[in-house]
């Protein structure tokens, strides 16, 4: 179960990040119905805002989302009435987006450590996982240029903002 993340945080040193305009939207719905199946006390209700789009690497986005989408039902599987969202980040005026959910959250004093390698916030026995998923994406939104941050609280869920890329000036046009 190890092996995954580790190739995939290796490929990400090597390979080339080659930009395309990426339906997000779209991807995230491909990667919901791909997300492996967990036992939860009620089914989730997703909120994916249509239009979302971004100049990144398809290949890379959707590992990025599988991560913090897989990550948002992972931690929301024990709510009444669980709740993920995938949005345009309205707090900010970089293009960013939004995955937030309602689900065991987090002690906001560790949001930084969230995406350092093998660092976990739960128990192994309560959520699964290698601790490898955040670091990688992590990486993924650096090697675009952007950024990622996380905002929880214990018991009311988790918000990732983030940006694949910083806003670029338009380019000067050389006519004099």
């Amino acid at each position: 179960a190890l092996a995954l993340p580790l190739v995939a945080a290796s490929a990400l040193q090597a390979d080339p990040v080659l930009l395309e305009p990426v339906d997000l939207t779209a991807l995230a719905q491909a990667v919901i119905e791909d997300l492996p199946w967990v036992e939860r006390k009620a089914p989730i209700e997703w909120s994916i805002e249509p239009g979302l789009a971004a100049h990144c690497s398809a290949a890379l986005a959707r590992v990025a989302l599988m991560n913090l989408l897989g990550n948002a039902a992972k931690f929301t599987r024990d709510v009444a009435e669980p709740r993920i969202e995938f949005s345009r980040d309205t707090d900010s005026d970089e293009g960013g987006f939004v995955i937030a959910d309602n689900g065991a959250g987090f002690d906001a004093e560790h949001a930084a450590t969230l995406f350092q390698p093998f660092v976990r916030l739960h128990r192994s026995e309560q959520f699964q996982g290698t601790g490898l998923g955040l670091s990688i994406v992590r990486r993924i939104i650096e090697r675009h240029g952007g950024s990622i941050a996380a905002h929880g609280e214990p018991g009311r869920g988790a918000r990732f903002s983030f940006r694949f890329a910083a806003p670029r000036e338009p380019a000067a046009s050389g006519a004099e």
